[in-house]
């Protein structure tokens, strides 16, 4: 049953919705490395409790696009 939930094909879009509990950061060093990260739309070094989140997987014919956000309280992220 979770096969047939979860199967994709050209005309469906899987969309959820949820809260992570924390994201955390890391060292110094390993948080400027993520600011990079922002212009390609992979990485973000902000941290935080209680981030809410969507997931919006969608099938192309060149493979699946999975597309994450992360509204944090003055920012929208992507990963």
């Amino acid at each position: 049953m979770l096969q047939k939930r979860y199967r994709f094909d050209e005309s469906r879009t899987f969309c959820g919705e949820g809260v992570m509990s924390e994201i955390k950061g890391g060292s110094f060093l390993v948080r400027m490395l993520l600011k990079t990260g922002v212009f390609f739309r992979c990485f973000f070094s902000e941290r935080g409790n209680d981030i809410p989140f969507t997931i919006e997987n969608k099938n192309r014919q060149n493979g699946v696009e999975w597309n994450r956000t992360f509204f944090f309280k003055s920012k929208t992220r992507f990963f």
